[in-house]
């Protein structure tokens, strides 16, 4: 029987075996969230001409608080004034429009008044020129997102305006979810009574989707070892999650199937409640995460292994550490045995947590009215009423 691998070393062994994926060409609209894999520069400047900053009036020089000028054109955004603007003459002009040659200042509308081909400046025109320079932005070569950033809508905004249709990024990890088990029905179908709805699928998928991974396909498997092999071989994500089947029953076919298939099971089984029958395996740049059949151990476990192995592939760093969060106890706990232990709590609204009423692996109501996981190392000693512990969040 293989021995129980201790949560910590089971994530070292897990994040560090895998590499990021190769950078890819990605288009805009696909990169929210990925790593830039280059530095992006600017193609082109921007503005690449003086432009109004304000709807307004251009003039040759600043105005004058009760001065009168003659309006001689008018200039929209996307449009060139051929002449120049001289002394006692104004351009009506529009924001985002070229600054005609030899204007100095825009005066907005708000502080003039029009009368037929003329204008009369009011009592406070402002001081400021209004016009945006050439280049007031950027300009062509000026680094505009550095690499390694993680991208935001607000990066890729200013890629397209460096005229970038698409950047160079760690792509996201490739998911695929195999729930297996001759037990299961799909929901909403007409299922035998005996038969058990096959939930874990649903929620993985969804939390591969959560921690940054582009999701590939949900499929149920029957207890069919050549169907499993088949199904193994034929996987093209980056990332195959299994559920169910990866224990040492006779029905447990998960791991004789990935043995088959030439996978090195770095992971065999984990020093963890909930989730002890969790493995991890590789094979030619493929990853494998089985995870537990019964439902909350299957959350569990992927909130745990699942967001480390999909950060490091789409290149956020070698994190193997849990994102604990420091908190209160708000009852007596006992002493923990020799497995780490996650337990479903609720963070009340005096800060304090305090385990939901069971911690039966099969309860995925509990698991949905938890807010937070109470973790307890590995023959932690027992703790009182107002001890620090730590937490780690449930996506929410």
């Amino acid at each position: 029987m293989s021995a129980l691998v201790p949560l910590e070393t089971a994530l070292e062994r897990m994040v560090a075996s895998v590499d990021p994926l190769a950078p890819r060409r990605t288009p805009l609209l696909e990169a929210d969230g990925c790593i830039l894999a280059e530095d992006c520069r600017a193609t082109l400047t921007k503005p690449p001409f003086a432009v109004s900053a304000m709807d307004g009036y251009a003039l040759a020089k600043a105005p004058t608080a009760g001065a009168t000028y003659r309006v001689i054109g008018e200039v929209p955004a996307g449009a060139q004034f051929d002449g120049t603007v001289s002394a006692g003459e104004a351009v009506r002009i529009f924001t985002g429009a070229p600054i005609p040659a030899s204007a100095t200042h825009v005066v907005i509308q708000e502080d003039t008044a029009r009368d037929g081909g003329s204008i009369t400046i009011g009592p406070d025109p402002g001081k400021g020129a209004n016009i945006r320079p050439a280049g007031g932005d950027f300009e062509d070569g000026d680094l505009l997102i550095a690499k390694g950033t993680a991208l935001t809508p607000q990066h890729l905004a200013l890629a397209a305006s460096g005229n970038h249709a698409e950047l160079l990024v760690q792509p996201r990890p490739g998911v695929a979810v195999m729930m297996n088990g001759d037990e299961l029905a799909w929901p909403g179908d007409s299922a035998p009574d005996d038969a058990i709805i096959a939930s874990n699928g649903f929620g993985l998928a969804t939390l591969a989707q959560r921690f940054g991974a582009e999701f590939h396909d949900l499929d149920l498997i029957r207890d069919d070892q050549t169907a499993i092999e088949r199904y193994i071989a034929d996987c093209k994500a980056d990332i195959l999650v299994t559920i169910g089947g990866a224990s040492v029953g006779d029905y447990d076919l998960i791991r004789p199937a990935l043995e088959a298939e030439g996978y090195t099971l770095d992971v065999p089984k984990v020093a963890l409640r909930p989730g002890k029958p969790t493995l991890f395996g590789r094979k030619d740049g493929k990853t494998v995460l089985g995870l537990p059949g019964n439902p909350v151990s299957s959350m569990v476990s992927a909130i745990i292994f699942l967001r480390p192995l999909i950060a490091r592939l789409a290149g956020r760093g070698l994190a193997s550490h849990l994102p604990l969060k420091n908190s209160v106890l708000g009852i007596d706990l006992p002493a923990n045995g020799p497995r780490a232990h996650f337990m479903r709590a609720i963070e009340a609204e005096d800060g304090r947590v305090r385990p939901v009423e069971s911690q039966d692996s099969s309860l995925l109501r509990l698991l949905g009215n938890a807010d937070t996981l109470i973790y307890r190392p590995a023959h932690a000693a027992s703790a009182a009423a107002g001890d620090p512990c730590q937490t780690l969040s449930l996506p929410h």
